[in-house]
Formats: structure tokens, sequence, C-alpha cells
């Protein structure tokens, strides 16, 4: 369901059952998991050119979390997301930026989940 006024850019894909809210805006070539909610453009935060391919990485902040998307993963659960990029990367220059990112993320969790429940995953 994408509400009034809503809009998704080229090339973008959403999961089934996924919902978007009015006047929200989703970019180029961004990706939103099956049975995803966003009620709020403040829930996701796009990165440009990450990353070992220098691509998008998009945090979604939910009420269950922070979920990242990049390359064909498009529903990392924070925790598995540092995972799999330490596991990856090790200690290199990306692992570096992309942990830099996952800060951030956490940092301001706070300002960027949904009203109803604040939680970190």
């Amino acid at each position: 369901r994408i509400g009034e006024g809503a809009r998704i850019g080229e090339g973008a894909t959403i999961g089934e059952g996924a919902t978007i809210g009015g006047e929200a805006r989703i970019g180029v070539g961004a990706r939103i998991g099956a049975r995803v909610t966003i009620a709020d453009t403040k829930q996701v935060l796009v990165f440009s050119f990450t990353g070992s391919r220098s691509a998008p990485l998009t945090a979604v902040f939910l009420h269950n979390g922070i979920f990242f998307a990049t390359g064909c993963r498009i529903d990392y659960p924070l925790a598995e997301f540092r995972a799999a990029v330490i596991a990856t990367h090790g200690d290199n220059q990306y692992a570096q930026e992309y942990l830099a990112i996952i800060e951030l993320c956490e940092r301001i969790a706070p300002l960027r989940m949904p009203k109803a429940e604040k939680k970190q995953s």
C-alpha cells in the first residue's frame, strides 16, 4: 500500500505486504523489504557510494530495531549486518566505513525511531 502523495524512485523495489506512508519519498534504486511499514521519511536514511561496491546503503529505523539494505540483501538486522561487515571486510577501510555508519545510526536512533516505541536492536 502506498500513501497519497508518496513517491518511489526509478528502479526502487518494495517487498510484498510493505506499506509506504503519505508524503514519503523512496530514492532511486532503494529497496524496502517484505511486510515493512514506513510511516515517516525520518525512518529511512540512505548513504550513497558506500563500501567496496560504492553502492547505496539504506538504514531503516523501525519500532523493533534498525535494519540495513545493501546489494541483494534488504533486511539485515543491525547486529547481523555488523557481523557480516566484520566477516567480509575484517578491519579494512570498508569495514571502518560501515562500522562508522552503524555507530551513527545507533546514536541517532532515538531521533528516527517511530514515536510509539523506541528500541535499539
